[in-house]
């Protein structure tokens, strides 16, 4: 096994352009040796680097943070990252089990939707709850999805469909 690669190998390998890897380099994140011949090469102590660089990514860490943390490496930074890394997968999980929640409520009433007989009124009490009037007129849907995003905007916690 070898253990020096080129950047086309280190690339294809991770699934990233060399562009990308040139770029960590201009940072002074990833700085590989030279070959006698001008070729960057990497070490598999790099590796360790770029798999960092690419979670770190992943999560939303910004390059600075990302720099900041390889070079300052210690025990207590990484126990701090950590940290961070945990607060961010939560927000991400909590966000996604907000959509997950907002997908199945959906389709439970798309579902009830269905098998009510077509043609037929029906009445159906709901509980009491708070509602918007959009007094502005509208003749398209279009028009009216600009007036409900205004809605939105001007009080995000109380209006939306994960709201339904």
């Amino acid at each position: 096994m070898s253990t020096y690669y080129k950047i086309g190998e280190i690339a294809a390998l991770y699934g990233i352009s060399t562009d990308i890897l040139r770029y960590y380099e201009e940072l002074g994140i990833l700085v590989p040796r030279r070959a006698p011949n001008g070729y960057r090469i990497y070490r598999t102590e790099d590796l360790w680097c770029l798999n960092v660089i690419r979670d770190l990514r992943d999560l939303g860490f910004s390059m600075d943070q990302i720099r900041s943390y390889i070079e300052n490496r210690s025990v207590g930074s990484t126990l701090e990252l950590f940290q961070q890394e945990m607060c961010l997968i939560d927000q991400q999980i909590a966000r996604l089990q907000g959509l997950r929640d907002n997908i199945i409520t959906r389709r439970e009433t798309i579902a009830q939707a269905v098998r009510l007989p077509l043609g037929i009124i029906s009445l159906k009490t709901l509980p009491e709850r708070p509602c918007h009037r959009i007094m502005q007129s509208y003749e398209t849907d279009e028009e009216m999805d600009v007036l409900i995003k205004q809605l939105v905007a001007f009080e995000p916690d109380r209006v939306g469909t994960e709201k339904v």
